[in-house]
């Protein structure tokens, strides 16, 4: 299902889809879809985010638990 907007180029009328947008008037066009490969490199650097941040956590919780043992 297409819904119709003006385009920002020439006034006429956009074609909005799911996928893209395009102006039949001015062959204006946007793209909506993703790259696969950027997507990929994001997560990766989310998860890698998350296991840095698990990583502190866990070195946090000993230094903790040894800083208690030391003041025994």
């Amino acid at each position: 299902m297409a819904i119709r907007k003006r385009c920002p180029r020439c006034g006429g009328n956009l074609e909005v889809l799911r996928t893209f947008s395009h102006c039949s008037g001015c062959f204006y066009f946007e793209d909506y879809w993703s790259d696969p490969e950027i997507e990929n490199l994001k997560a990766l650097r989310e998860a890698k985010e998350m296991i840095s941040y698990n990583e502190n956590e866990i070195n946090s919780k000993e230094e903790a638990e040894q800083d208690e043992k030391d003041c025994a």
